[in-house]
C-alpha cells in the first residue's frame, strides 16, 4: 500500500504492490480507530507530535492491539485522508509508471472485494498487470518471486 503512495510523488521505473491492503479510508478503519487517530491529531496540534502514546491498530477479525508510537507517526500512517488511503494513492500516482499488482487467492475478504477495482482505479499503462498468487496474505511475499523476475524483465524491455 505505502509503494503506491509512494508513487504518487517520485519518478519510479516501476512500482510491485505485494497483497496491498490496510487502507484506512475505509468506514471499518474509521470505525475501529477514529478516537486514536483524533487523539494523535489533537497531540500533534498541540505541539506534541512527537510524544509517545499508547494508540492502536486494527486487523479484521483479529480486533484492534496496541500501537505505542509517536504521535505524528500514528497520525501519518492512520489519518483517513493520508498516505494509507488507497484510493488517494491510486488516484495520484504518476501515469508514467507501471504497476504490478499482486493479489493472494486467499487474501482478506474485504481486501479481495476491492482489489479488482483498485488496480482498475490506477492511470492506464501498458505494462500495468494484475497478477494472483496461489497464496495468503502473509504468503504473497513469497510466492511473488517468478511473478516479480518476469514483470522486471518486461518492463527493462518496454523501456528500451
Amino acid at each position: 500500500m505505502f509503494a503506491l503512495h509512494f508513487g504518487g510523488g517520485h519518478a519510479l521505473d516501476g512500482i510491485i504492490a505485494i497483497a496491498p491492503g490496510g487502507d484506512v479510508g475505509i468506514p471499518f478503519f474509521r470505525k475501529e480507530l477514529g478516537e486514536y487517530v483524533d487523539l494523535a491529531r489533537k497531540m500533534v496540534a498541540e505541539g506534541k507530535g512527537s510524544e509517545t502514546a499508547r494508540f492502536f491498530d486494527a486487523e479484521g477479525k483479529k480486533g484492534t492491539f496496541p500501537v505505542i508510537c509517536a504521535a505524528s507517526s500514528y497520525l501519518g500512517w492512520f489519518d483517513p485522508d493520508g498516505a494509507m488511503n488507497m484510493q488517494i494513492a491510486v488516484k495520484n500516482m504518476k501515469p508514467q509508471t507501471p504497476v504490478l499488482f499482486l493479489s493472494p487467492r486467499d487474501d482478506y475478504p474485504s481486501l479481495l472485494a476491492t482489489r479488482r477495482s483498485m488496480f482498475e482505479a490506477l492511470p492506464p499503462h501498458p505494462l500495468n498487470q494484475f497478477r494472483e498468487l496461489d497464496s495468503n496474505h502473509m504468503g504473497a511475499p513469497a510466492a511473488s518471486g517468478d511473478e516479480i523476475v518476469r514483470w522486471i524483465a518486461e518492463v527493462e524491455n518496454g523501456a528500451k
